[in-house]
């Protein structure tokens, strides 16, 4: 399957912050942290239609709700992630809006 565009330029942008995240929680001392969000980060590489993006930010806004204890650093971290996704949410969704 040929990943689109758009997919692409999204994986280019959250790629290298969600793995600065699981870098700094993988040293914390958060047991749940690195396995949520290197799912997330594998279901971002196997995405390849917007479809599938949508998907994983509504995964992605599920962050605060799976018991994950921030700390300072690694809530700005995923606070940055998790603005880029609601843009690119909203991006996709208002591109299929039909003007009135």
């Amino acid at each position: 399957m040929e990943i689109e565009p758009a997919v692409v330029e999204v994986q280019t942008i959250i790629r290298p912050k969600l793995e600065r995240l699981i870098e700094y929680v993988a040293d914390q001392a958060e047991p749940i942290a690195p396995t949520f969000f290197t799912d997330l980060l594998v279901q971002l590489i196997e995405d390849g239609v917007e479809e599938d993006l949508l998907a994983w930010c509504i995964k992605l806004s599920k962050t605060a709700f799976v018991g994950i204890q921030f700390d300072t650093v690694s809530w700005a971290l995923a606070d940055e992630i998790l603005a880029d996704a609601e843009r690119i949410s909203k991006t996709f969704l208002a591109s299929e809006e039909t003007p009135h």
